[in-house]
Formats: C-alpha cells, structure tokens, sequence
C-alpha cells in the first residue's frame, strides 16, 4: 500500500492488520501505529502531518471522522510506512530484514502437509458460523449508528428470520415497496385482491398462512384488517331497517374468527422475540372487542427487549395524509397496536392543530384514504430497524447499553410532571357500546338477536314512520 502526500508524493509501505470478510468497516490504525507515524491531527485545519515521513497527509472524511487515504503499492523492503521497530531501527541492514519478513511469512501460512487434518463435524461447524454471523452483525450494527445509510441491512436481521416484513391485508403494499427499497428482504405481501387464496375469512387459508409465516420467520409482522364491520358508521347503519341489520352483523360473524386468529399470531411473535404491528382507526369497534380487549388485559410482552404490547394513537394529517385534489390534510386519527419501543416513540403524533382538515366522509374518500402515506411508512420503517439495531448492541455491549439507558433516563431525583404518567390505554379507549354483549356468540353457530338491540332498532323504525 501507499500514503499519499498532498504534494503527491506517494510512500510506499506494508500493513498487517485484520479484517472481517465483506465488512464495510474501514481500516482502523492503532495508536501504536498512530505513534510510529508520528501522526499529528489538527481537527481546525483539517491536515494530518507525519513527524516520521515530514510529510502531510492527504485526508479524507469517513461519517464524520478523519481517515488517511491508502493507495495500491508495491511492497518494497526499503519502504518505512507502519513498519515495524526493528526496520525502522535497522532500515539500512536489508538481509537482516528480508529473512524477518520470510520468517513472518512463513508464520502465517501453515503447511497442510505437515499437520493432522481435522474436519468440523456440523455441530462445530454450526457453532462457527453462528459465531461469524454474530460477529458481523454487531460489526455492521456499530457502524450503522453513526450514519444513516443502510448497506446490507439483512446483516441485522436475528438468526432464523429469513424476512424482514411480511404485510397482511396489505392493500397497495407502500410498506413492502419502501421496504425492499431500502434493501431489505421481505415476504410476500398478503391480500385477496393478490391471489384468492389470501381470503382470510377462510379458515384453511389462516392455517395455511401461519406456515408461511413460521417458516420465513419475518422480524415485523403487520396487520392492518378491513374496519368496515366494525366502523362507527355501522352503528347508526344499525338502526336502518332488518336487512341492514341482519347484513352488517353476517360481515361481524365472518370477520370476528379472523380477528381472534390475528391476536392468537401476535401472541406467538411476541413469544418469538419477534415485533409486530396491528392497524385499525381509533374509533374502531375492533379495539372494543372482547378478544382484542382480552389481549390488551394480558402481560403480553416481546420476549427478546421486555417491551410490553401497548395500543398507541397517532393521527395521519402528523404522516402527509391530505386530500389529493386540494391538499389539505384527512386527520383520521389511528390505533397502532405495537411492540417496539422505538416504534412506539415515533407512531404516537397526533396533530398539532396548525392546520384545516378535510373530513373523511363518502366512499371515495374513505377508500383513498386506506393507502398509508409515505412518510408513516418510513417512519415505520425506521422504527423497526433502530429497534434491530438496539437489540443487537443490546446483546453484544451489555454494560455500555445499560450505561447510555441510565444517562438517558437521568437522575432519580428529577422533578416529574403529569406529563411522565401516561394514562392507561385500555381506560382510554374502552366506551360502553350496547352491542357489544353478543359478542361470545360470534363464535357459535347461531347468532341469536338480543332484546336490547331488537329494542333499539324498534324504537328507530318509530322515528323513521315518525
């Protein structure tokens, strides 16, 4: 290799040094090395100046940090770059130093020849590579902290996930897109309008997406259902007449079993060490039902960070939802279900009152509206990652991850606000919707009208004749 000055003089020389193989780290010198270049760095100018080779260095700037350029040399004895003492002590006996190099040489390379040879049985050799792949993935994890340019991002990836998204109900699939955008592997998006296999109100293709979902093992598994059967709108729809009736709580008898399957998988990611996410509008009769209410109740928590399952709310105009002809923004205020910390800090804007809305209402609004904005998808995205990221430096730097968890709680004794104690979710977003009660016959096969809600359509039908 060889240095450059910035009068272009070049200085040949040699380096030993250690590398991880297909690592995007650069070559780091030591301060041993550092003093025997005499090196003296002025941040102010930005210049490097070797004592040793009275020369300044051409510097270049790596992420924020200050690197020496090395450029294709060829090694020759006399050169002194990262020599070692004895050939800067001795650079004028060059057989002394050829038979040192020899000797160094032929240390590195053992002759098979002259060994026994031994051959990994697979339990060694598995060993060896988990350790590799543990290896390069706190290697790739450091280095990613201090840039934010993803390369090779699957190196985050915990060991068995062969995906990072899978996406159910995925619609337009913005979150997928983005997601191999940034170079990620995911699995296929899931959707009826995709393939008729992906109709979810069948319990055999349920089953038979568990399996797709055990094997390829995706580190974030997003939900976000249909909330027609449980919009607000479909109470007042209630009232409208018997078939109405009688149609709108069919559509709830098909959906409830898929909802009850949805919350039977978020528990078996959770238990995985796995994250997940599920999607619905605040208003949602989803939230209010007693599966989901049941599955809020519960210390349900990811195994691998400790992060407790928590329904969250965020509102879309915060994301870059607007209305496509005029601009302004939908609000549409969004229950994210969610179990990642990192995640959680940023899907919980809601707006700031700035601005006008436009209010959600007709089909074709509502249905436009389905599509998540791109700028929710990033920070989805984003989320998902930083939290890979934690969990591997998490795993590798026990003590300095603690320490930056204290520094970034700060003292014991500092002054609170009601502000710190957040309201339980579970009180804020249960109301009392009569009919509610008949949900445990959901799941029967009949579904027998109750008096009150007989009652209520009753007393709407009089107000109609009225």
């Amino acid at each position: 290799m060889a240095m450059k000055g910035l009068n272009g003089e070049l200085v040949e020389g040699s380096i030993t040094s250690v590398e991880l193989y297909n690592s995007e780290a650069p070559l780091l010198l030591s301060s041993v090395a550092q003093r025997k270049l005499g090196l003296v760095i002025d941040m102010g100018a930005g210049t490097i100046y070797s004592k040793v080779l009275d020369l300044e260095l051409e510097v270049v700037n790596y992420n924020g940090l200050p690197g020496i350029r090395l450029h294709p040399g060829n090694f020759e004895v006399g050169s002194i770059a990262l020599a070692a003492n004895e050939i800067l002590e001795e650079n004028n006996k060059e057989d002394e130093i050829e038979e040192k190099l020899k000797k160094v040489e032929a240390s590195q390379h053992f002759p098979i020849q002259e060994g026994n040879v031994r051959y990994l049985n697979k339990g060694k050799k598995k060993q060896l590579q988990e350790a590799v792949f543990e290896v390069e993935q706190e290697d790739w994890a450091l280095w990613s902290t201090i840039t934010e340019e993803l390369k090779r991002p699957k190196k985050l990836l915990p060991r068995g996930c062969r995906s990072f998204l899978l996406e159910v109900f995925a619609g337009a699939a913005t979150l997928s897109y983005m997601a191999v955008q940034m170079g990620f592997a995911i699995s296929q998006p899931v959707d009826v309008i995709y393939d008729p296999r992906f109709d979810l109100t069948k319990e055999e293709n349920r089953r038979n997406l568990e399996k797709v979902i055990d094997d390829e093992d995706p580190y974030l598994l997003v939900f976000a259902p249909v909330c027609g059967p449980w919009s607000q709108w479909q109470n007042v729809n209630l009232t409208k007449g018997d078939q109405t009736f009688e149609n709108i709580m069919a559509d709830r008898k098909t959906w409830y079993p898929v909802i009850k399957w949805l919350t039977e998988m978020v528990q078996k990611r959770l238990k995985k060490g796995r994250e997940v996410l599920v999607e619905n509008p605040w208003s949602s009769l989803m939230w209010r039902l007693k599966v989901m209410e049941d599955l809020l109740e519960k210390d349900n928590y990811n195994v691998a960070t400790g992060e407790p399952l928590q329904l969250c709310q965020l509102d879309q105009c915060m994301y870059g939802l607007v209305e496509q002809t005029s601009g302004i923004p939908h609000k549409k205020a969004t229950g994210m279900l969610l179990s990642s910390a990192k995640m959680k800090e940023r899907l919980q804007t809601t707006c700031d009152h700035l601005h006008d809305h436009v209010p959600l209402e007709g089909g074709n609004l509502t249905k436009k509206a389905q599509e998540w904005p791109k700028k929710l998808c990033k920070e989805i995205l984003r989320g998902a990652v930083e939290e890979m990221k934690n969990l591997v430096l998490k795993v590798a730097f026990p003590a300095e991850y603690e320490e930056e968890g204290r520094e970034a709680a700060g003292p014991m004794d500092g002054i609170h606000s009601s502000l710190d104690v957040e309201e339980s979710a579970l009180k804020r977003r249960r109301i009392n919707l009569e009919e509610l009660s008949r949900e445990e016959d959901f799941e029967q096969v009949s579904l027998p009208k109750e008096e009150e809600m007989i009652h209520q359509r009753e007393r709407g039908s009089a107000r109609q004749s009225g």
